[in-house]
């Protein structure tokens, strides 16, 4: 596996979510070996980085839950002011290591 990978003695562990309908799978790697080369993650808009977003009913009630278990968030919700995604409220976040992680709450034009 880890010559497909190109990372020489990788050790991972995998996580497959399939999104219901059988049209796409969400594939979650964490690379428990080698250690990674660098400390930190890579800044949002560096070449190859990446975020994960989860869509929620109720951000609101979201970022005051995750407050509450010690997550800490880039800035307070925004919301979109111009454009097809007008009005859709989001936020950013750090993952456990530190990934960039985001909430969005779609309306009716979305689902």
């Amino acid at each position: 596996m880890s010559r497909g990978l190109g990372v020489p003695g990788a050790e991972v562990r995998v996580a497959i979510f399939d999104t219901g309908d059988g049209s796409l799978n969400l594939e979650l790697l964490e690379y428990v070996n080698p250690p990674s080369p660098i400390e930190r993650p890579v800044p949002s808009n560096a070449i190859g980085a990446a975020h994960l977003a989860f869509r929620v009913d109720d951000i609101d009630a979201k970022v005051k839950e995750l407050s509450e278990k010690g997550v800490r968030f880039n800035a307070p919700v925004q919301v979109i002011d111009e454009g097809p995604l007008t009005g859709m409220p989001w936020v950013y976040f750090r993952g456990p290591d530190g990934g960039s992680m985001e909430l969005v709450e779609l309306d009716e034009r979305f689902v």
